[in-house]
């Protein structure tokens, strides 16, 4: 379904794109307003899986290739005689596909520029952090995620008190469903794989020991608190083996100080109060009723 799906807006990114070119073209075919001309046909001969690329290599592969394009061109053409371009969801679809390519091609161009990496910086960062690549380790962490401080405070304080019942606070008062089913296991990471979130990764490899616990640390998730429950030793990374992930990590800080700019330059103003207002009080609903929906099967 995916992959259809895809396949269907790519056919017609290329319908789109092909009205905009100025060199003279050999048409294929011709009717209805539509045209398939040579240079598109070698395009969708490109986008066919290698394993079909025999079949349209002979004589009737590449009429049912041409057919077929010439079939959805007729449809859109079709579409449009009904005037089903101005259709609103149409119309919204068409500004999601537009914003999709516009981001990734401008994506494209900032690893040109804005975030491009050289060689001497990812040798430079390597040196600096040589110490993580000759010791490198996974950590298994897991976490309760809630919607207020104070409510981390309350949490936090009962598991020091306890000294454990990690596993079991979570599941009750973690606003992370996911996790929470799994008593707050999150599973296994290495520095730089949690670039999401910097705050928490920091603190995650700040733990020493099985068993550790993190005081609360604030992201745009919430309040976590962190606990390490593994630990497993990785083999050595020289420069090589460690130089794309470590130029994911420079690409991703250049990222993160650029959209920074980006914020400065058109001024922009995000509301954080009201979205917690408005979205953590629908997910503390959604896990009280959990809660109460468990106490009720345990009754029975």
């Amino acid at each position: 379904m995916f992959f259809s799906k895809w396949m269907g807006v790519l056919l017609f990114v290329s319908f789109l794109f092909s009205c905009s070119s100025k060199k003279e073209e050999v048409f294929l075919a011709k009717a209805g307003g539509m045209a398939v001309s040579t240079s598109q046909y070698r395009e969708r001969l490109e986008e066919i899986p290698f394993s079909f690329q025999a079949f349209v290599n002979t004589r009737e592969g590449r009429h049912q290739v041409l057919d077929a394009m010439i079939k959805e061109r007729l449809l859109v053409v079709e579409a449009r005689r009904r005037g089903l371009n101005k259709n609103d969801e149409i119309k919204t679809k068409l500004k999601e596909l537009e914003e999709s390519l516009l981001l990734a091609q401008m994506i494209k161009e900032a690893r040109k520029s804005e975030i491009s990496v050289t060689n001497e910086e990812t040798a430079d960062y390597y040196l600096q952090h040589k110490d993580e690549f000759s010791h490198p380790r996974q950590v298994r962490i897991s976490h309760i995620l809630l919607s207020t401080y104070e409510k981390a405070e309350e949490v936090l304080s009962l598991l020091k008190r306890r000294g454990r019942g990690f596993s079991r606070l979570a599941q009750k008062m973690s606003i992370d469903s996911g996790s929470a089913k799994q008593g707050g296991d999150l599973g296994f990471f290495r520095q730089g794989e949690i670039f999401m979130l910097p705050e928490f990764e920091k603190i995650a490899f700040s733990l020493e020991n099985k068993g550790d616990l993190s005081d609360i640390v604030k992201t745009q998730l919430g309040f976590h608190i962190v606990k390490l429950t593994d630990i497993k030793k990785l083999e050595p990374q020289d420069f090589n083996q460690a130089k794309e992930e470590i130029k994911k990590r420079i690409e991703k800080d250049k990222f993160d100080l650029w959209i920074e700019q980006l914020k400065d330059k058109f001024k922009v103003k995000i509301n954080y109060e009201l979205l917690d207002k408005v979205f953590s009080t629908s997910l503390e609903e959604e896990t009280n009723n959990e809660e109460e929906k468990n106490e009720e099967k345990n009754k029975k």
